[in-house]
């Protein structure tokens, strides 16, 4: 594995430990909340929830071991599962943001999202599961700036990889999340009823765009030299957090409306029955909690 200096090493396998570790035990309250909750289950918001957290699981499990000195098979190993986190997030995190999209805007019936969910979360989990096999084949996985993934050594087959399942991936979904929570946000704040109940989950997709600043600029500033401590420091702290902000953002969401019996769709399910008799609002069901 690569060289560098104790001090740092250490730094970083410390600060990744104590992060995974946080978000290792939030994906796993997540998942356990939704496997024995039958009203979570039946909530289609909570199904992106669910296997947001998988991933969640699977990029925690990819930094919690000293990979200065792993083996190139423990390395490989470990690679799979950031590939698999760090794959899954970005596609599924985009997945909700257009859910939310599409329930606040009353559409989300007649939307794939919702329709064919299962089926995209299959498609998901098919794609990223290949792109992962591919690079063992030409050894691309080691030590990639943190953790073990792709390496960020200049070569064909490495380069090839990491444009392919980051890059290309990043420069699309990033824009993407942000025009949908720009246009969510726009649709929640012109609403005449509260969106406190609603407004909390808008940092689901604004938080994944936060996170990922520090961990574009330190695998781009990897070529040709490494980064800075600060910039890897920041990378683990924002990025191997994710599960922990996931946990607090859901955890928060569930709690609170649980207290009140009510979210914002919900409100205007009930004016909407006092204006128009017996019409309902069909987005309730799918994310009020």
């Amino acid at each position: 594995m690569q060289e560098s200096d104790p001090s740092n090493s250490f730094a970083l396998v410390l600060t990744a430990v104590i992060t995974s570790s946080l978000s290792l035990v939030s994906s796993i309250v997540i998942l356990t909340t939704f496997l024995t909750s039958r009203r979570i289950r039946e909530n289609a918001f909570f199904f992106w929830v669910f296997h947001l957290a998988i991933v969640d699981f699977f990029l925690s499990m990819g930094s919690l071991f000293n990979w200065f000195k792993a083996t190139d098979i423990q390395c490989t190993l470990f690679s799979v599962f950031t590939g698999y986190g760090i794959m899954g997030s970005y596609t599924i995190v985009t997945c909700i943001a257009l859910f939310l999209l599409k329930t606040i805007k009353r559409e989300i019936n007649e939307s794939i999202i919702y329709t064919k969910k299962h089926k995209i979360i299959t498609g998901i989990y098919i794609i990223i599961t290949i792109l992962c096999i591919g690079p063992i084949f030409t050894s691309s996985y080691g030590v990639g700036t943190v953790f073990c993934w792709l390496k960020t050594d200049i070569n064909v087959a490495s380069l090839f990889w990491t444009t392919i399942e980051y890059y290309i991936p990043i420069a699309i979904s990033i824009p993407m999340i942000t025009y949908l929570y720009y246009k969510t946000y726009r649709e929640v704040t012109s609403d005449k009823f509260h969106p406190k109940s609603i407004r909390v989950l808008l940092l689901i997709p604004l938080l994944y765009i936060i996170t990922n600043y520090f961990a574009v600029a330190d695998r781009i500033l990897s070529y040709p030299e490494d980064s800075s401590l600060f910039v890897k420091i920041g990378h683990i702290l924002m990025r191997q957090l994710q599960g922990f902000y996931h946990c607090i953002i859901y955890g928060y969401s569930y709690v609170k409306s649980n207290f009140m019996h009510e979210s914002l769709i919900s409100d205007k399910r009930r004016k909407l029955r006092r204006e128009n008799g017996k019409e309902e609002d069909s987005s309730e069901s799918v994310i009020s909690f």
